[in-house]
């Protein structure tokens, strides 16, 4: 067996290995961030990287870095992604991106006396399925994460993030001191796989990122008059749910007309009090949005609200909204995207540029330095899901591009 087969088998294992952790008798893993699950995949992913050699540290929010420990002090090129989880995800999200780095990083200690700037990561809380709000680990280290935000985001149990942090043995108190200067990182790559069907179905085995989307999240609350559902006539009815059913069909009708520059999605409704004979006295909506930097996408959002606002009024309902998080849309650094296409070129492999509307780790990171992805295709064509799957032949491909690009990253110029 050739030696790029073996590092590929090497990580489709330690792939596995993870999986378990969380598993699911049907294939499904779930490690929602701070569980008990997450935290044994964080200690997992520690004990790889002491076994590779690899300094480690574990900060204040969860975020998981190995570093050589005979690198220099010069500003490093991270490569990585996460290892948490959506409930009932694929075993490829995330996982794929750290799992892959920890195998180049091992490499190039095995083949380097002293060995360049190059360094793991594994971010926390990158999902946001616990607390509305995605990629923790990567907005703290940057700077995008307040310190109201640790009670402010609270879990559908009412355990807001800094009793998380408590419970899952990190720092809670530390989380103020995680911001770092930008240029503190000479770049950052992040392999992920494909969440979407583009590369599967256009038959490109890696595509290039060249921008991902923004995420905005919003918790809308219609504020109507609870009655009985026999006795209230219609002409006469506040109802909310009603109106939050209106202005589902209006965010659906701004986002389909927005020349796909805009996905919006309303995926949580709650009614209160949620009895099939009574009106409800309030409807609560979680709703997503996702934009480009394009002319398309701009003042969505108040375009939105504007619309609600006027139906709402008609039917005497009142709606507040409440921002959960923002981020804005990012454009790759063009250094980093050109070295990742410089490197498919050599490597022989047909490359696809394409746009992330799921948002990642490196979203944020592209606020504080040259940050860029590449994401391998999904035969499943499916993410977030049990399905989602890796051919190794592909993943030998990634490996191999990852690591041209890093050398050339890694070269002065």
């Amino acid at each position: 067996m050739q030696q790029s087969d073996l590092l590929v088998a090497r990580i489709l294992r330690e792939i596995h290995e993870l999986g378990q952790i969380g598993g699911h008798a049907d294939g499904s893993v779930t490690r929602l961030a701070y569980t008990e699950a997450d935290t044994e995949a964080r200690m997992w992913l520690v004990s790889r990287m002491e076994e590779a050699g690899l300094r480690t540290e574990v900060d204040a929010v969860g975020n998981v870095f190995g570093w050589p420990p005979n690198s220099s002090t010069d500003p490093p090129i991270l490569l990585g992604s996460h290892v948490d989880t959506v409930p009932g995800g694929g075993t490829y999200d995330g996982t794929l991106g750290v799992v892959s780095a920890l195998q180049i990083v091992r490499s190039l200690a095995d083949r380097e006396s002293r060995v360049p700037p190059v360094g793991v990561v594994s971010f926390a809380c990158e999902e946001g399925s616990r607390f509305g709000m995605s990629s923790i680990g990567s907005r703290a280290i940057t700077g995008q994460l307040v310190s109201g935000d640790l009670e402010r985001l609270k879990d559908r149990d009412g355990i807001t993030l800094r009793q998380a942090l408590q419970s899952a043995g990190l720092s809670p108190n530390e989380v103020h001191k995680l911001p770092r200067a930008p240029g503190w990182f000479r770049a950052y790559l992040e392999g992920h796989i494909d969440q979407g069907p583009e590369l599967e179905e256009t038959g490109c085995p890696v595509g290039v990122v060249k921008a991902i989307a923004g995420v905005s999240r919003y918790l809308l609350t219609f504020h109507g008059a609870q009655a009985h559902a026999g006795a209230a006539r219609m002409g006469q009815r506040r109802d909310a749910m009603a109106a939050a059913a209106e202005a589902i069909l209006i965010i659906e009708h701004e986002a389909t007309s927005a020349a796909e520059d805009v996905v919006a999605t309303v995926g949580v409704a709650e009614a209160v009090p949620g009895i099939i004979n009574v009106l409800p006295a309030e409807v609560r909506l979680g709703l997503e949005v996702r934009t480009l930097p394009t002319a398309g996408a701009v003042n969505f959002d108040s375009r939105v609200r504007e619309r609600i606002q006027d139906r709402t009024a008609h039917r005497q309902i009142t709606v507040q909204w409440d921002t959960l998080s923002a981020s804005e849309p990012a454009r790759i650094s063009d250094v980093v995207r050109k070295t990742l296409l410089a490197a498919c070129t050599e490597s022989g492999v047909p490359a696809r540029e394409i746009v992330s509307w799921p948002s990642h780790d490196a979203l944020f990171l592209a606020t504080q330095g040259p940050s860029g992805m590449i994401l391998v295709r999904n035969r499943g064509k499916v993410s977030h899901h049990r399905d989602e799957s890796v051919r190794p032949g592909d993943l030998q491909i990634l490996l191999e591009v990852l690591q041209r690009a890093l050398h050339h990253l890694m070269t002065p110029s």
